[in-house]
């Protein structure tokens, strides 16, 4: 499922390692057009000549030096794309590839698969704890007891956990605040799924509306703006000037004024 650590555990890889190879490529694999940029962005850092995706693709087979490569978040329209730019071989047995993704059918393209799981209570109170900047020697049992407790109201999701650590963190809530709330949300929320996607999905609804419930009205309507813009897509004159679509839409309303 998405928010499970998984480009997280990638990166520490990738840092834990670094010295283990002579170059270490990201590839955003999202999309096909995402995966051809970071392509011709890997083509330009090595100054290739004729620089091209099918250069960086001989160069990578054909390199004496070692090299690691991630294709990040591969969805099903760019695995197309992936199989055209992955190179077959290497010359430096040390090379490696790590493919990170949701699609189950991926783990049969490589030697091995590492499927993550769930925090359970304790280390999902740690990483609340490594959010709120506390020493686990210094919190009171109870603290801990309820953190823990949050953690599993969460499905013990890294990424709802770590969403609402940075915001127990920035409110001056109390811990029994948020328990609380989740208290109140839970039966509204978190029981409707049947299957682990939809639970995870209605827990990270809980997120999102403790998130959310405290912003002004005008940041509220901002985010429904721009909840329908791919900030990829988005043309940098949009940002600059005016938009012409009707009345009142412009960046010069009071709606989508930037200040």
């Amino acid at each position: 499922m998405g928010g499970m650590g998984k480009t997280q555990v990638a990166l520490g890889y990738v840092h834990q390692n670094a010295a283990s190879y002579q170059y270490r490529f990201w590839v955003n694999a999202e999309s096909p057009t995402a995966l051809s940029d970071s392509f011709n962005a890997i083509s330009a850092m090595l100054e290739l000549d004729p620089s091209s995706i099918d250069t960086v693709h001989r160069w990578l087979e054909s390199t004496e030096d070692s090299w690691l490569i991630v294709f990040d978040n591969v969805e099903q329209v760019s695995i197309e794309t992936m199989d055209l730019v992955m190179p077959t071989e290497a010359r430096n047995s040390t090379s490696a590839i790590i493919i990170t993704s949701q699609l189950e059918e991926l783990k049969h393209r490589t030697d091995g698969a590492i499927p993550l799981e769930s925090l359970d209570p304790e280390t999902g109170a740690q990483l609340l704890l490594k959010c709120l900047r506390q020493d686990i020697t210094k919190v009171s049992a109870a603290d801990l007891e309820l953190l823990e407790e949050i953690s599993d109201m969460l499905g013990g999701h890294p990424l709802a956990l770590a969403h609402i650590g940075g915001y127990m963190s920035e409110s001056k809530h109390k811990l029994a605040y948020f328990r609380d709330f989740f208290n109140e949300r839970w039966h509204h929320y978190a029981w409707g799924g049947k299957t682990l996607v939809e639970q995870y999905e209605k827990r990270l609804e809980i997120v999102w509306d403790l998130a959310l419930s405290e912003l002004p009205s005008k940041a509220h309507k901002l985010i429904k703006i721009m909840a329908y813009l791919n900030p990829d897509g988005v043309p940098e004159d949009w940002l600059v000037q005016e938009l012409q679509e009707g009345e009142g839409w412009g960046f010069h309303s009071d709606l989508c004024r930037i200040e």
